[in-house]
């Protein structure tokens, strides 16, 4: 009689546990950043982890520190003319989600809404829209500072390695939505 009510409690463990601290919301970002943020999701964990990020002129330190190559690599809308925004569903838990809906930080003025492009298909809310300057800014700031967690996607082998030039599910209808 015990046994059988501990396993109804606990059915469907940890499959249940996991699907209900799930949350999945919208980001506007770079083409480049969501296609690092689909091949790598525990980049999300990273971003979020390096929020709110440094000063502005610690963070121009820091890429004045870096390689020419690597100094070159922004996260941001201006970083190349004609890199275009997408609006891509992340994967967040609902922890992270929360800490980061939460968290009233000034980023720098390259991830404000006046330095922020729209994405050019389908409409993006506010709420898209400042989710992925979050996100950048966090993901910039993880690159910067050579954090452990970030470097071993970030760096090796390559940025030019881990960002091609597009990927075959990026077109997609059904992807897009």
């Amino acid at each position: 009689l015990v046994q059988g009510s501990v396993e109804a409690r606990i059915g469907g463990f940890p499959r249940t546990a996991v699907a209900l601290s799930r949350h999945i919301a919208r980001a506007v970002v770079p083409a480049p950043v969501a296609r690092l943020l689909l091949a790598f999701p525990q980049l999300v964990a990273v971003a979020v982890d390096h929020l709110p990020p440094p000063a502005a002129k610690d963070l121009q330190r820091l890429r004045q520190a870096l390689s020419q190559e690597e100094a070159a690599f922004r996260f941001d809308c201006d970083s190349a003319e004609g890199t275009e925004t997408v609006c891509v569903g992340v994967r967040f838990t609902r922890c992270q989600y929360a800490r980061l809906m939460g968290l009233r930080c000034q980023l720098p003025q390259r991830f404000t809404a006046r330095h922020w492009r729209r994405p050019a298909l389908g409409a993006a809310d506010d709420r898209a829209m400042q989710l992925g300057m979050s996100l950048s800014a966090g993901l910039e700031a993880a690159f910067l500072q050579g954090t452990p967690s970030a470097t071993a996607a970030l760096r090796w082998p390559g940025p030019e390695a881990l960002l091609p030039g597009g990927a075959p599910w990026f077109a997609d209808a059904a992807f897009a939505r």
